[in-house]
């Protein structure tokens, strides 16, 4: 026979025959035609997918043949040939499909209506409004069609092919709305599960990337009531690989200047805005500003006991705050210059101050007098930082140096070798034997201060640096650089362990929370940045706390 009935979508037709009454079946690639099933090109593509597509290669039995012309042959559309087999007219039209539901086979136009609907006996508006009307008058081709997608999607849904599964279900909400929705809902939570171990698969392999997509799409799939494990997942690679937690919206200039509070519960950020501001860590919701200072705020700090803050600026102004109350309890007016960087001391009774006076000051936390003036840069003073043991203070300077002092009497103890480049950020190690610097030079330093030399570099920054932290147990350093990244590094060797990059802009100040697990950043996009450290930064902290 070589007038095939091309053309032919038999849907489901290979495994709905009776064993007396199988037709033989060729199967040819799926053409991309716009089978249109009611008004749902998606549907009649998914329809496509299941059954392939036929091509009748002989004769359907002749029983079939008797119902099928029973129920099409009076139009005349259908005939034989001599051999009795079904003959299809040559229609310019798109295909037909024919559908088979255990007992009659049902004819389906789908293109011209003026030629393929003649079989349905239906007015000449369109294939697919003749097919809704053949669908709602045979109940038993409703059900062969939800029956055999639900089938599909289900044996789909076995093989993990999720999407096909999902496809196909969601097109026989066609035929048949409520199981196929809650199949849609199974499909969905089998796909979050095996997305959630595939996740959780790569987070253990450090594949941090994938675990998060995991995590993201397993989230999508899951009514919002049950995406606890997705949430769950996204924090445990959050806390492996490190990352933004959230942003401190609210200054309207550059942020100079951040420090967390001693119980790591509040934030102080100083800025180019002229104002202060006091930031709860857990919300990122601002709890009050600090208002009174006349130019930008350059330096801010937290007394030991967290009751106080201290902040500096360029109107040449210290002022020591009330923090529950938002009231100036202190100004200072003495150094004339700016006032480029502050510090408490670790019993909270004095203030250390750095200035462009090419000064570093020394003054009474509560009445402000004047206790030491430390002289000896020879050009403006640009960090500085009291030591948590002993009386001893650092400063950095534009005029490439960095100084220990003895601050109870005024007394340089020494000058680090540091080179040619301004310093611009220094900070002592918890126990008060080493120190970090930064400057121009694009370095981050460690300094061992027993025996003067410079002990490590390290490398990575591609621009200036603006401030280096150790961490509370001395075992990682941050530093913040004028290339807008935030970089965590391992003390004992120098490496790099991480780079943070969020700001898109310089970064003027960094700060590690006291637990050791987060971070804060302040830049010149006028934002303040909380950060999750690695969670390989942890054991130090624990063993800080016992």
């Amino acid at each position: 026979m070589k007038r095939f009935l091309t053309s032919l979508l038999c849907l489901g037709l290979a495994g709905c025959f009776r064993e007396s009454r199988q037709p033989q079946l060729t199967v040819t690639a799926a053409p991309a035609v716009a089978v249109r099933l009611v008004d749902e090109p998606a549907a009649a593509m998914a329809l496509v997918r299941i059954a392939g597509h036929y091509e009748l290669a002989v004769g359907i039995p002749a029983a079939a043949q008797r119902e099928f012309f029973e129920a099409f042959g009076a139009t005349g559309a259908l005939t034989t040939d001599a051999s009795g087999k079904i003959k299809i007219p040559d229609f310019a039209a798109q295909p037909f499909v024919v559908g088979f539901d255990g007992t009659h086979f049902w004819l389906v136009a789908t293109g011209d209506a003026r030629t393929n609907v003649l079989a349905l006996g239906a007015d000449n508006e369109g294939g697919p409004r003749a097919l809704k009307s053949l669908i709602s008058a045979r109940p038993s081709l409703i059900q062969f069609f939800a029956a055999r997608l639900l089938a599909e999607s289900e044996a789909t849904l076995q093989r993990k092919e999720f999407d096909t599964a999902r496809l196909l279900a969601q097109n026989a909400r066609l035929f048949a709305a409520n199981p196929a929705d809650a199949l849609v809902a199974t499909i969905n939570q089998r796909q979050a599960e095996s997305l959630l171990q595939s996740g959780e698969e790569a987070r253990r392999r450090k594949g941090y990337r994938t675990a998060r997509d995991c995590a993201q799409r397993a989230a999508v799939l899951l009514p919002e009531a049950e995406r606890a494990p997705a949430t769950a997942l996204l924090q445990r690679v959050l806390e492996d690989e490190g990352g933004e937690l959230r942003s401190f919206a609210g200054h309207r200039a550059a942020v100079t200047s951040v420090a967390f509070s001693p119980d790591g519960k509040l934030a102080l950020s100083g800025s180019e805005d002229q104002t202060v501001r006091v930031w709860n860590v857990a919300t990122g919701k601002e709890v009050r500003t600090l208002t009174g200072h006349r130019k930008a705020v350059r330096g801010v700090a937290f007394s030991p006991d967290g009751r106080l803050a201290l902040s500096g600026g360029d109107d040449g102004f210290v002022k020591v705050w009330d923090v529950s109350s938002g009231a100036q309890a202190l100004e200072i007016n003495e150094h004339g210059w700016k006032v480029t960087s502050v510090d408490f001391s670790r019993d909270g009774r004095s203030l250390l101050c750095g200035s462009e006076d090419y000064h570093v000051k020394l003054w009474d936390a509560v009445t402000g007098r004047r206790l030491e003036s430390l002289a000896g840069h020879g050009w403006k003073v640009t960090a500085v930082a009291y030591s948590p043991v002993g009386e001893r203070a650092l400063s950095a300077s534009d005029d490439d140096s960095i100084r220990l002092w003895d601050v109870t009497g005024g007394v340089p103890l020494r000058t680090l070798p540091n080179g040619l480049a301004a310093v611009k950020a220094v900070a002592f190690s918890p126990d008060g034997r080493f120190a970090l610097s930064g400057g121009d030079d694009k370095l981050v330093k460690l300094w061992d201060l027993d025996s003067n030399h410079e002990a490590r570099l390290f490398k990575g920054h591609g621009q200036s640096i603006t401030d280096v932290v150790f961490s509370p147990d001395g075992r990682f350093a941050l530093s913040g650089s004028l290339d807008g990244t935030v970089r965590l590094w391992r003390v004992a060797t120098g490496d790099e362990v991480r780079a943070f990059s969020g700001h898109g802009s310089p970064v003027h100040s960094v700060a590690f929370g006291p637990d050791g697990r987060t971070a804060l950043s302040g830049g010149a996009d006028a934002s303040v940045t909380l950060w999750q450290l690695p969670r390989e930064v942890w054991p130090a902290v624990q063993e800080v706390k016992r």
